[in-house]
């Protein structure tokens, strides 16, 4: 996920790149955006090196700019390698893990569609403060002296939950609803929570039941982010790192994942029978 604070040196070199490649033709990004027409926004956060655009708009971006052979072999050979970054946790967190979650405000501001597929645990976007607290708390991505100040960051995300023109598609496995690791009151609470989550207009939350989860693909947990213009990208966190991908064959392979999960999901009163049936077999 990077933001203007973790970005990488290639992903700098490249935003750089084709912002020098555009000034060197006199023409602004809002001139550029409305030739081409994309929007103001994609050419400014591409200079930025925050979202790169699909090989294809990196080709057209070139050809707009009269582009040497020299200059395209260079960009499209620099955009291949940030095609897919491995960000440490350390570099990630550098600045505390508040920080970090407020950076993912910033990389979700102007997105128009989030999707999010969980088999382990409630996704951070869904989470009560005291769910949050006691898992941060559990693998060890806050300490007890600042954790108060991770959970208040995370807190202050959810907000996007309430921005209707963004559309936020969840997928968590039965699993993960039950995980306890803790009392039941904590997860009665963090259950209740969704069902409230449920019935907003913008928010779709489909659960694979435990008797789906045996047909269904397995996969890792990761976030779709779909920005306008056909800007996509996907983030897929391990224990130590946290891998961001924007080449878009591999963006669509999430995409087709999650749309597989999707298939596998329960919606709606069926959703809220499966959160009853989690919350009357806690202990």
């Amino acid at each position: 996920m990077p933001t203007d604070d973790n970005l990488s040196p290639r992903r700098k070199e490249l935003g750089e790149r084709l912002q020098q490649l555009r000034n060197a033709t006199g023409v602004s990004g809002r001139q550029m955006a409305a030739d081409l027409g994309w929007s103001q926004p994609k050419i400014s956060r591409a200079e930025a090196g925050l979202n790169l655009p699909p090989t294809g708009d990196i080709r057209r971006w070139l050809d707009y700019c009269n582009a040497s052979d020299q200059h395209k072999y260079e960009v499209l050979a620099l955009a291949d390698e940030v095609a897919t970054e491995v960000v440490t946790n350390r570099e990630l967190n550098r600045g505390g893990h508040a920080a970090q979650q407020l950076a993912r405000i910033k990389h979700d501001a102007e997105a128009d569609r989030i999707s999010i597929y969980q088999p382990e645990v409630i996704p951070g976007l869904l989470q009560t403060p005291e769910y949050t607290r006691r898992l941060l708390l559990l693998i060890g991505a806050a300490t007890p002296d600042v954790v108060a100040e991770s959970v208040a960051a995370r807190t202050q995300r959810q907000t996007i939950l309430y921005d209707e023109a963004k559309t936020i598609s969840v997928v968590i496995t039965e699993t993960a609803l039950a995980w306890q690791p803790w009392p039941s009151s904590v997860s009665r609470e963090q259950l209740d929570r969704l069902r409230t989550l449920a019935a907003l207009p913008n928010v779709d939350i489909g659960i694979v039941s435990r008797e789906q989860q045996k047909k269904a693909p397995t996969s890792n947990s990761f976030v779709l982010t779909h920005w306008p213009d056909d800007v996509m990208d996907v983030v897929v966190e391990s224990l130590t790192a946290e891998v961001t991908i924007t080449n878009r064959p591999d963006v669509d392979v999430y995409q087709h994942m999650f749309t597989q999960q999707q298939q596998y999901a329960a919606y709606g009163k069926d959703a809220l029978l499966l959160l009853d049936r989690v919350t009357a077999e806690l202990d």
